[in-house]
């Protein structure tokens, strides 16, 4: 009964991973694209936020690597608790990077982009001009 609904839990942590893996990918993709459109997007970083999200990057890819390495090492030895810990790291810092990427905000000319959402300044002010005359 204990390995049935392992196996169970263990597929759904599988499912949250590429979820937010895919997440993450559609942001990157999103952005670049954006400023491919849009020339003037810039980061709003300060020195503090660059180094910050730089090394979140870095500790993201470490932990997913190296939780891979655990699966695949628990797959090969047949040990489920280094498949298990493998991938609980892997889809732990898959969320939490996922969630730190979607509140990266770019700031253009014409444009503002949080996370995968483009705002048009101008439809922007004319959307508050309507809230405030009702």
């Amino acid at each position: 009964m204990y390995d049935i609904i392992s196996l169970v839990l263990s597929f759904f942590l599988g499912l949250i991973f590429l979820w937010f893996t895919y997440t993450i990918v559609n942001i990157v993709v999103t952005f670049f694209r954006c400023r491919k459109q849009d020339h003037s997007l810039q980061f709003c970083f300060n020195t503090g936020g660059k180094i910050f999200y730089i090394i979140a990057a870095i500790i993201y890819l470490i932990a997913v690597i190296g939780g891979l390495g655990l699966i695949i090492y628990g797959i090969i030895t047949a040990r489920m608790s280094y498949f298990h810990n493998g991938l609980n790291i892997a889809a732990f810092f898959t969320v939490v990077f996922a969630y730190f990427a979607s509140t990266i905000v770019l700031v253009g000319r014409k444009n503002l982009m949080v996370g995968r959402m483009l705002i048009d300044y101008r439809k922007l002010k004319k959307l508050i001009l309507l809230i405030i005359i009702k």
